[in-house]
């Protein structure tokens, strides 16, 4: 059976990331992570998906994770490219050099 091309939501790209994320990033400490939308600059609409985890992954569970994304979503008939991060603890709720502090 052929799944023709179709854009998931957030929620739906989410869902179908999250297997894929448990079991590359679970013993790195992974929690929870966030999908959006954005594009390219040229245009070309992206996912855009933050991994929290505890410890830094290495970079090739790293790239086995994103392409098990990537082979998740086209299951799913979902053809956009999906732009992996991951966020530690110490990068999460980090205040700018642009937020002024209240005295």
């Amino acid at each position: 059976m052929k799944v023709h091309a179709r854009f998931l939501t957030t929620d739906e790209a989410r869902r179908v990331s999250l297997a894929p994320l448990r079991e590359y990033f679970s013993r790195f400490g992974f929690t929870e992570a966030t999908v959006s939308e954005d594009e390219t600059y040229d245009g070309a609409p992206v996912f855009r998906i933050v991994a929290n985890v505890e410890q830094t992954v290495p970079t090739e569970t790293f790239v086995d994770a994103l392409s098990a994304i990537h082979n998740a979503l086209r299951k799913e008939g979902e053809e956009r490219l999906v732009f992996l991060s991951t966020s530690l603890p110490s990068s999460r709720g980090a205040s700018t050099a642009f937020e002024s502090e209240e005295d």
